[in-house]
């Protein structure tokens, strides 16, 4: 069984929208046999102070095995993720 975890978060627009829209989207694809996203939680900004605080979240995947366009699908859905970021 493999696994793999992604962060997810957005401090632009409506981010708890945005992280639930990465949910799923990620949940969507086909090599996942199990998905489990982990709570949202709110935290400040590093560096630049000036801006709203983030949304965060992390998701876990496990596979059984590694489906051919797992890493293109994953490129492509977070692209997807951080138009939804943009667009707001």
């Amino acid at each position: 069984m493999r696994k793999a975890a992604i962060g997810v978060g957005s401090n632009q627009g409506y981010p708890v929208r945005i992280c639930r829209d990465v949910f799923d989207l990620l949940q969507k694809h086909p090599a996942p046999s199990i998905f489990k996203a982990l709570a949202l939680y709110r935290t400040s900004p590093v560096r630049v102070m000036e801006q709203e605080r983030f949304i965060n979240a992390a998701v876990e995947m496990e596979y059984d095995r590694v489906h051919p366009a797992f890493g293109l699908a994953v490129r492509e859905t977070l692209n997807r993720a951080l138009e939804l970021d943009y667009q707001q």
